[in-house]
């Protein structure tokens, strides 16, 4: 795959964002207003942020995907609402209907939602808001939900080997370290692997290089899902059929001593011809 599709992914996402705000959390009320609590409507808004996005869209290019929605909302004294929901395959949004019984008339909420596959945490945000018995709360700012998946807590990403060259029937494997704000290595992190052009060769989602050309050059390019991303010089040159002398040639001397000037030699491509009948 080419890295170009990024550029594609900014419309897709906005749609995706606007789909997922709708994860909307409502309770409508039933019980008047109450000295001692009762039920109370709650609207919560999730929405990714910008660096989100990206790592939303690029999940299914790594083997990971959302397939649970975990909602988690805090009011002392009374035990938190704590609820797991599925997510269809092929959603982009989903609609709960959520009971909150308050402990008084009025409390603050904190409401932190997460996007799952299975119990490993993907993205998550956090937002405080207050509710009122028989109240069903107006729509809250949205709930910004930031990537906290595997390598979130990478600060610096190095793909390698480093300016290889190969020939036509040949491959590369390339590999990666990462390590985070303390200079700590960061292990299982998905990344996404691209070159920046497709005609020159491919390369696998686990970073394997083939060539798609004869002679040509082009980069392998890493990005991780929280957007750290590298790249290297990658060349498919042919093997050499010949030696050809530039210079330094009708020379003698002893056997195992230098000679009075070196050798000069080049490669001769197979495809280059020598100009000798």
């Amino acid at each position: 795959m080419t890295m170009d599709r990024r550029r594609g992914w900014t419309r897709l996402l906005v749609y995706v964002a606007i789909a997922l705000s709708g994860l909307t959390c409502t309770d409508g009320p039933t019980a008047p207003h109450a000295a001692h609590g009762g039920r109370a409507g709650v609207n919560l808004m999730p929405e990714f942020s910008s660096a989100a996005l990206v790592a939303y869209q690029a999940l299914a290019d790594v083997g990971m995907g959302v397939d649970n929605v975990h909602i988690h909302i805090v009011h002392p004294p009374a035990a938190p609402f704590d609820t797991i929901v599925a997510f269809p395959a092929g959603a982009d949004s989903i609609v709960l209907a959520l009971q909150i019984q308050l402990n008084a008339p009025t409390e603050q909420l904190d409401a932190t939602v997460e996007l799952r596959q299975g119990d490993s945490v993907l993205f998550s945000g956090t937002q405080s808001l207050t509710a009122s018995v028989g109240v069903t709360n107006p729509a809250p700012p949205p709930i910004v939900l930031g990537y906290v998946g595997p390598g979130a807590t990478a600060t610096q990403f190095t793909i390698a080997p480093r300016d290889t060259t190969i020939p036509p029937t040949g491959s590369a494997t390339f590999r990666f370290t990462a390590t985070d704000a303390n200079n700590a290595n960061v292990t299982g992190i998905p990344v996404e692997w691209g070159v920046a052009d497709a005609s020159v060769g491919t390369i696998t989602s686990a970073g394997v290089f083939t060539p798609a050309v004869q002679t040509g050059a082009t980069f392998v390019i890493g990005v991780t899902l929280n957007g750290l991303r590298d790249s290297t010089p990658i060349a498919i040159v042919p093997p050499p059929t010949k030696l050809v002398l530039v210079s330094g040639g009708n020379q003698t001397g002893t056997a195992g001593a230098a000679l009075a000037q070196p050798l000069i030699c080049r490669h001769k491509p197979p495809t280059e011809r020598s100009g000798v009948a």
